[in-house]
Order: C-alpha cells, then sequence, then structure tokens
C-alpha cells in the first residue's frame, strides 16, 4: 500500500486560507444561532497511508489522563478561554459516569479537574446517581486518590451540593440510558447539551454530515474526498438474539463491500477490504465486529454475535452503524496503534496513541489489550505539528470538521425535540 498521507497534509496546506475561511464562516453561522461548538470532544484517526479519516467522535471524552503535560496546558488555556466569556463565576459541577469500578475513569476525572483548575475555576464533583442518600461517596482512581462525590439537590430550578451552590454543570457522562430527570428544567447552563447523549445521539447521523462536509470542502478545495472519509451504511430494527435484521445487515455489508472495492480499484488499492460492525448509539469500543464478507453474518459464532446484542450497560442493540475499515499504518513498541486526538472549544489541543497488544492493524483497538502512549514520544506529535510554520495539520482539519458536524447534529435535534 502506498504512503499517501503526505500528499493530503500538503494539498490541504497549499488551500489552508480558503479551509480555515470555509470552517470560521460555518462556526460564526452556529455562533449566531447561540450554538455553541463542543466544549471537549476527542476523535479516533485511522491512517493506512493511503487515506486518513475520523472513525469515531466522541462528545463525552474519558481520557484525559493519557494526555501528556504540554496537552493539559494547552486544554487548562482553551477551557479559560471558552468558558469565560459564557459564564460569570467559575464554580462548575462536574458531573461523572455513575459506576466505581473502573479506576481508569476516575484517573481521567482527576486529571479533568486538574486541567480546569489550571484554567482558574472550582471545581465540585456531582454524585451522578439520583437516588443516592449519602451526602459524601468516595472513589479511588488507579494511584489510590481519592475523589469526593457530593450528593446533588434541586431547589425549583436550582441545582446544589454541599460546595456548589451556583454555576455551570460540565457532563463527562455519555447518557447511554437516558437523560437525568435531576437536571430537566433548570437554569444552569450544561455543556455538552444532554441532547447530546447517547440514549439519542447516532453515528450515522455523525458521519453523514461530516461526509457531506468533507464533500463540500473537496468541490471547493478540488481533492479527492474519498480519502478523507470512510463509507458507512445503516441498519435499522436488528435484534441478533431474535435473528432479526440478518439478512438486512448481511445484504448492506455485501453493498459497502463492494463500493470499497471499486474505491480500491479506481485507486490500485491491493488491501483487502473490510468492514466494522458498531452499535449505531455505542460507545468504549463495546458493540464492534469486524467482517469481509456478507456470508460471514450468516454463520457468526456465538461469542461474536453476542458482540452485536447489547452495547454499553447492557443497552440492547437496535440498529447498526456499518464503516469502512481502514487499517492503520502505526506501530506503537511493534503493536498497532492508532492516534485519538482531544479538541476543546474546537481547538485540538494533542493527544495520544491508542495500541493493543493483541489486535492487529484491522481490529478493533478500543479493547481487551489496549495500553496508550502520550504525545511526546508517537509519530502522532509531527502529524499535528506541519513541517511549514504556521501550516494546517491534516488530522486537526479533519477534527475541526467533525466538531461542525457535532454543531449540526445538535442544530438537527433541537428541531426535532424543541429543546436542548
Amino acid at each position: 500500500m502506498f504512503d499517501n498521507t503526505q500528499q493530503l497534509q500538503d494539498q490541504i496546506s497549499l488551500v489552508k486560507e480558503t479551509i480555515e475561511k470555509w470552517i470560521a464562516e460555518k462556526r460564526h453561522a452556529f455562533q449566531v444561532k447561540g450554538i455553541l461548538p463542543p466544549i471537549y470532544s476527542s476523535f479516533d484517526v485511522r491512517d493506512s497511508g493511503s487515506k486518513v479519516a475520523i472513525v469515531d467522535a466522541n462528545v463525552f471524552p474519558a481520557g484525559f489522563n493519557n494526555l501528556d503535560e504540554a496537552s493539559c496546558i494547552e486544554a487548562a488555556r482553551y477551557f479559560h478561554d471558552f468558558l469565560f466569556p459564557i459564564i460569570r463565576d467559575q464554580e462548575i459541577l462536574l458531573l461523572p459516569e455513575n459506576h466505581t469500578r473502573n479506576l481508569h475513569y476516575f484517573s481521567n476525572i482527576r486529571a479533568l479537574i486538574n486541567i480546569l483548575t489550571k484554567g482558574n475555576f472550582r471545581i465540585t464533583i456531582g454524585n451522578p446517581d439520583e437516588n443516592a442518600r449519602e451526602e459524601f461517596r468516595q472513589v479511588q482512581d488507579t494511584e489510590g486518590n481519592v475523589l469526593i462525590l457530593e450528593r446533588i439537590y434541586r431547589n425549583e430550578s436550582k441545582i446544589f451540593t454541599s460546595s456548589f451552590k451556583k454555576g455551570m454543570i460540565l457532563i463527562n457522562n455519555d447518557l447511554t440510558l437516558a437523560r437525568p430527570q435531576i437536571l430537566e428544567n433548570i437554569d444552569h447552563l450544561i455543556l455538552p447539551p444532554l441532547l447530546l447523549g447517547w440514549y439519542n445521539r447516532r453515528k450515522g447521523r455523525h458521519f453523514r454530515i461530516f461526509n457531506n462536509l468533507i464533500d463540500e470542502l473537496a468541490e471547493l478545495c478540488t481533492f479527492d474526498p474519498w480519502f478523507q472519509v470512510a463509507l458507512f451504511t445503516e441498519v435499522e430494527g436488528v435484534n441478533f438474539s431474535r435473528d432479526l435484521g440478518i439478512e438486512a445487515t448481511a445484504q448492506a455489508v455485501g453493498k459497502l463491500l463492494d463500493q470499497i472495492n471499486q474505491k480500491y480499484a479506481d485507486h490500485n488499492i491491493s488491501e483487502k477490504p473490510y468492514v466494522l460492525l458498531k452499535d449505531n448509539s455505542g460507545t468504549y469500543g463495546i458493540g464492534i465486529l469486524s467482517v469481509e464478507s456478507s456470508e460471514e453474518i450468516f454463520n457468526l459464532p456465538a461469542k461474536k454475535r453476542k458482540k452485536l446484542i447489547y452495547g454499553k450497560q447492557t443497552k440492547p442493540i437496535t440498529s447498526l452503524f456499518l464503516q469502512e475499515g481502514i487499517p492503520t499504518k502505526y506501530l506503537v513498541n511493534k503493536f498497532a496503534a492508532e492516534p485519538v486526538i482531544y479538541s476543546v472549544g474546537n481547538e485540538c489541543i494533542g493527544g495520544f496513541m491508542r495500541a493493543n497488544s493483541i489486535q492487529g492493524a484491522r481490529g478493533n483497538l478500543n479493547s481487551r489489550g489496549m495500553f496508550f502512549s502520550q504525545l511526546p514520544n508517537t509519530p502522532l506529535m509531527a502529524a499535528l505539528q506541519p513541517k511549514n510554520k504556521g501550516g494546517l495539520s491534516l488530522y486537526s482539519m479533519l477534527c475541526k470538521i467533525s466538531n461542525l458536524a457535532i454543531s449540526y447534529e445538535l442544530e438537527e435535534m433541537i428541531s426535532v425535540k424543541g429543546f436542548v
């Protein structure tokens, strides 16, 4: 497989001003409508050498503990710049995931608190358990540090805890199952907006918008959009525990593989195509399966079929997102790895490499066997910093466009629901 990434980088560098103006105009249009860019986000990037694409966009990132010190400093600066114009005080109530077993997750919470504190904000952690009776709950991170979660109370349209009396609410809970009832119709600013929880969000909506944006930009800047997107389709009404939607899924896999095969032929790529089946409203790398033919769908062994039955928190999978598989060219300690890039207020602040000691270049690296490598020790550093000073990084551009797509998602949701 040829290495086309540098050519792609050179292409966008030539039209840097056009791209930045295009992004700025779209961002301004949202500003006029009162729709903020995502306060934070993270993006899984796949770079095969022949093409580069974002394959997942997370509105509730949970890996701040994997960022290096320089990225954390950038994050603190951008949190400060983003929030100070829109909130009058510096109080933030941080609402985490409602679980206590994942110590790595609480290391993420501790790192996020440290970043926000450096941005001159005062942070209180709220207990997300609406049925909690104790005033305080203690949890630990991987290093044994104790975090205190405070019981949340509501008085009419106000939220408070023992320490938090007023301010904004920052959600670091991807809301897989539902919106928290205690947060409905309150006067506080809530970021990210509750509508962006996975109880309501769909990967298909995001990538439909994202791919359309890349098509629009490609027409403006005359490049081939396929090199910067992953092809996809969706299948609704599935229930693999009851054999519902299996034939429709197999047909969709076959059609998508045909599209990928045609693109490979057009661009003289000899790699064998594959498709990833994902929970359309899933996260944490759960509910993902890789296939190379439609026939595999009819002959799934029980262990693989089980992956497509339940998502996070045993939420039943009823809608599948089928995405073009992109093998990764990156290695960390000889293991397959992929970039994960973090953004605050639409500005890329850095990232890390997610590697996996079990999975190969075509596998789901966000699974058992994964480990992380911080930015200074990885090739991601060079990818985020173009050789020409002041240039536009290809990876950063894709993340900014994905952030735009999140804003378009929110706009569509508001138009349907009539609220945030």
